[in-house]
């Protein structure tokens, strides 16, 4: 889930060399791993660090997640973190081989929680750049280094999204914290639901945030990628305190409005317009190069989607993040996409992130029997994207 701004001023480790301490699982070594052997989603169970035990608390979980293409991200318990780069091809991965494993560079969101939270987070973000080793031992994923062994269970079986039933776009219209009312008339606030994740405007920059159950039935959220834009005051002011705010949530109310409550902050929103052919969530299954009879239509990389609530808009363009807002202007429709840049990503996907940005810059729509047809309005060769439910 980064900001050059408090409270979300990037931080980053640098990687090292690392070694074992003991665990709750057995000492005995299991299968080695190597980078691929990491994909999926896991929890952390049991941690040691360089410093001593690294003790996870339960309403806040720490979270690893390695994907397809062996980026790394996932929540410390209080803040996102993941890799970074100032383009593509800079953005480093989890690489080497069993027995020599390599984490990138973290770098991670700054935000305040209480103080158990936060000396797990601080000890975990020291460790887990310094693995060197992976191995599955008794069914769990353990990541050792020197002085350092991180132990994970899957995330498999996950609970169902606490935002199920809130599922669409929000406009947040009431908010206090422990510093009392937040200016919400500065700026356009927005929430966007979908699975397990939450993203939307700030009021200033787009951000997304992952959304972890808890046993008790409660969840927690870590904010994670943000842009960079810096915006006037009072705006700047509310998506500080907001971002904040959201991170300290742990219960919601729907039903004609939304409300968030947790720890001295309650955030109430209200549903956003949903009207139009756009409304909803759509996987983007293919970009269009030509027009007519000569229209070739080539498959996409990852699982690109786009969601539209009102005028907040979402999505993933194979690989990075985005949000924005749409403008509709008679047929024409325009998006100002905001990447969340701090995300590796493979360069052979830099190609497609570019045309999915350049065609929803500005497009028109023609329902189709399967979707979407979104044509490039300025595009000479016919350019567009196709969608889907």
């Amino acid at each position: 889930m980064r900001r050059l701004l408090a409270p979300l001023a990037l931080i980053v480790v640098l990687t090292g060399c690392a070694g074992t301490s003991p665990s709750a699982v057995s000492d005995e070594p299991g299968e080695s791993l190597g980078p691929d052997g990491l994909v999926g989603s896991w929890v952390l169970t049991d941690g040691t660090g360089p410093e001593g035990p690294i003790e996870p608390e339960e309403a806040r979980p720490i979270t690893l997640d390695v994907t397809a293409d062996l980026s790394v991200t996932g929540s410390a318990g209080c803040n996102g973190y993941g890799t970074g780069g100032a383009s593509p091809s800079e953005m480093p991965r989890l690489e080497g081989e069993p027995g020599a494993l390599r984490f990138p560079a973290l770098a991670h969101t700054e935000m305040g929680c209480d103080e158990a939270t936060m000396a797990a987070e601080t000890a975990y973000l020291a460790a887990l750049p310094t693995v060197t080793a992976a191995f599955l031992q008794d069914g769990q994923l353990v990541l050792t280094g020197d002085d350092v062994r991180l132990v994970f269970t899957t995330a498999t079986d996950e609970q169902p999204s606490p935002f199920a039933e809130a599922a669409g776009g929000w406009r947040l219209i009431e908010a206090t914290d422990a510093e009392g009312a937040l200016p919400v008339d500065a700026s356009e606030v927005t929430l966007v639901a979908d699975g397990s994740s939450v993203g939307g405007s700030a009021g200033c920059n787009s951000y997304s945030a992952m959304v972890t159950p808890d046993e008790a039935g409660g969840f927690t959220i870590a904010v994670g990628p943000t842009t960079l834009m810096a915006c006037e005051e009072p705006a700047m002011t509310l998506e500080t305190r907001y971002v904040a705010a959201l991170q300290l949530v742990t219960a919601l109310e729907v039903g004609d409005r939304l409300t968030l409550t947790g720890d001295g902050v309650a955030l109430v929103f209200e549903p956003l317009p949903s009207d139009g052919a756009l409304a909803g969530t759509w996987h983007i299954d293919g970009i269009v190069e030509g027009s007519g009879d000569s229209a070739m239509v080539s498959s996409v990389t990852g699982t690109p989607f786009l969601s539209i609530a009102g005028d907040a808009v979402t999505g993933n363009a194979g690989c990075r993040d985005f949000a924005g807002t749409l403008v509709t202007d008679g047929d024409l429709h325009t998006v100002e996409l905001q990447f969340h840049i701090a995300t590796t990503c493979p360069t052979d996907i830099a190609p497609q992130e570019d045309a999915i940005s350049a065609v929803l810059s500005a497009f028109t729509v023609e329902e189709t029997e399967s979707g979407l047809t979104l044509t490039a309005a300025e595009s000479e060769t016919g350019s567009g994207l196709t969608l889907r439910r």
